[in-house]
């Protein structure tokens, strides 16, 4: 009731402004964030997994290598085993969409930007799927596939574990000190024409901001039998293995300090606000959802940017004061109150 009162004396204060104008008003219903329950049990049931490119001579990456690791066993697939790149995704899917890995995340490194743009086309057009993205920014936040006879018996979810964790592989081997860290590899060195390649290690310009040091240390492990096929699919389970137990141990964290499962949290800032409404979220406060057209209506008025105001008339050594006035927004929002009674949108 107080409510509805608070929409009509809106509207006759609008209508008291220019009753001559014609009005149109729509009032939204109101949804709240609600309190979430902590999680009672620890759950990582993920996959990890790995592609591997070269390019080519008109510059376009082409597949070469794909890995993946459960927990215990890694199984990769090398393109010189297959006749086309084809037929290489299609037995890594036909290993994957399996009922042993139903209902599990398969995390893979920056998939938004890279890997999962590869991988797309063939998963939609694998046998008996369906297919359900979540897009945001003109990223995959979540690929749910749905698998088996009539793409509805089993699922899995793609994920990118850059969203959530936004360094390097490299860099959060060495921050988690996880046992598998990254190795190094001469990316520029592949090519279509030499994927068995067996023979001497390639010269120091195939590797990428690798120290002299560094280059002879890694060339002392062989003696002219550095396998490009080897070394390829070993440096790929690597990858997917240093990435499980980084995620591993970031869960296990994140767990024993929140009680949240970060299955349930896509990206760092799902995360953040999952612990706010478990942990933090006070009984007495509601936070009104809003999203769609409203939102980005709204947001816009709360966007902030960098603003220089320059008076081209100062003489040289004349005394000048600057003045800046640092998160002006943040801190007008936490403490000051916003009208918020009535959600409408009126012109």
């Amino acid at each position: 009731m107080i409510l509805w009162f608070y929409k009509i004396l809106m509207l006759v204060s609008i209508l008291h402004i220019d009753t001559f104008k014609k009005i149109s008003f729509f009032a939204y219903d109101k949804n709240f964030v609600s309190k979430a329950s902590k999680a009672k049990n620890f759950s990582f049931i993920n996959l990890t997994l790995e592609v591997e490119t070269y390019k080519d001579v008109n510059g376009k990456l082409n597949i070469y290598c794909i890995s993946f690791y459960e927990g215990k066993l890694s199984k990769s697939f090398y393109l010189s085993d297959f006749p086309s790149i084809k037929e290489l995704i299609k037995a890594l899917l036909e290993n994957i969409f399996t009922k042993i890995y139903s209902g599990k995340d398969i995390y893979i490194h920056n998939s938004s930007n890279f890997d999962l743009i590869f991988l797309y086309k063939y998963i939609v057009n694998f046998t008996d799927v369906k297919v359900n993205p979540i897009i945001k920014d003109g990223k995959f936040i979540n690929l749910e596939v749905k698998y088996g006879p009539n793409g509805n018996l089993y699922n899995i979810n793609f994920k990118d574990s850059l969203l959530l964790l936004q360094i390097s592989l490299d860099k959060l081997s060495k921050a988690f000190n996880v046992e598998n860290k990254k190795d190094i590899f001469p990316h520029d060195f592949v090519s279509k024409d030499n994927l068995n390649y067996i023979g001497p290690v390639p010269s120091i310009d195939y590797f990428k901001n690798l120290p002299l040091d560094k280059y002879n240390e890694y060339k002392s492990r062989f003696n002219n039998n550095w396998s490009l096929k080897e070394e390829a699919i070993k440096y790929c389970e690597l990858d997917c293995i240093a990435l499980y137990q980084v995620l591993m141990n970031f869960s296990n964290e994140f767990f024993k300090e929140f009680s949240v499962n970060i299955s349930t949290t896509p990206t760092l800032p799902s995360a953040a606000f999952k612990v706010y409404r478990t942990s933090f979220i006070p009984e007495n406060v509601k936070i009104q959802a809003i999203g769609g057209t409203l939102f980005e209506d709204i947001k816009k008025g709360y966007y902030g940017g960098h603003v220089d105001m320059f008076v081209p008339k100062n003489f040289s050594g004349e005394l000048v004061h600057h003045y800046d006035v640092n998160s002006l927004y943040p801190h007008v929002m936490k403490s000051y109150v916003y009208p918020t009674k009535c959600v409408a949108h009126f012109q």
